[in-house]
């Protein structure tokens, strides 16, 4: 047979006028046919008969569209830094709170833009997350996703204080971008949590002793945020009596 491509895709036909259509849903054209859009494959043949007699036909092939679902691309990691506490320069550092990308969707078919696609935040850490949130609060801080694609991580420094040093948890969010015809697309986004030492905390105590009276017990509310162990020492400096 006679094999023809068209705008959509290919026609055969045989030797005694039989024709076969396949359509090529990879095609670009085919793609950017939107959902419910009628186009047209239209194809000219002529027959002959042998002996000089020919005759020409039009076959036309009307190619109904569907909605496909967008595509999302770009940044999918960050990294934030929880700011390390303490009473002296070894100890207190500035961290890197925030950590922020960019996601950008596509959609082939010719009337989704990105002007109607919608972001939200589907899960977090694996949890489900129901309506169209677009912040979402997670183990150690809030993520939140704009109009635009852009992402941003921001971290919960008291939430991260329980991070041993140079622990690095990761939270992972997933993004959807819906085009409004019942198509979507994920990503899943995962920001890194790098863990700083933080110093213990102490509240000051006092107590009032009697000269030659029995020993008091003073009790000093210490804590180390990371549950470390922890060593004393006191400071005897003053002046008794």
């Amino acid at each position: 047979g006679t094999t023809i491509t068209g705008l959509y895709g290919t026609l055969t036909i045989g030797a005694d006028g039989s024709y076969s259509y396949a359509l090529n849903n990879a095609d670009a054209d085919t793609q950017a046919l939107d959902a419910g859009e009628t186009g047209q494959d239209v194809f000219t043949y002529t027959i002959s008969d042998g002996e000089g007699g020919t005759d020409s036909a039009t076959l036309t092939i009307s190619v109904t569209g569907t909605n496909d679902a967008p595509t999302l691309t770009g940044t999918t990691t960050g990294l934030v830094t929880e700011a390390a506490g303490g009473n002296d320069d070894a100890v207190g550092t500035a961290g890197e709170p925030t950590a922020t990308g960019t996601l950008v969707t596509d959609d082939v078919d010719g009337s989704d833009t990105t002007g109607t696609d919608n972001f939200s935040v589907v899960s977090a850490n694996g949890e489900p997350i129901s309506g169209d949130e677009t912040t979402v609060i997670g183990a150690y801080g809030t993520f939140a996703v704009t109009e635009d694609g852009v992402w941003t991580y921001t971290l919960d420094q008291d939430k991260a204080d329980a991070l041993a040093d140079e622990a690095m948890p990761t939270e992972s969010f997933t993004v959807r971008v819906s085009d409004g015809q019942g198509g979507f697309a994920d990503q899943v986004v995962n920001v890194t949590v790098n863990g700083a030492n933080d110093a213990p905390r102490a509240e000051a105590a006092t107590g009032a002793a009697n000269e030659d009276g029995p020993a008091i017990l003073i009790e000093a509310s210490v804590v180390d945020p990371e549950g470390q162990a922890l060593t004393y020492e006191i400071d005897t400096a003053g002046t008794v009596g």
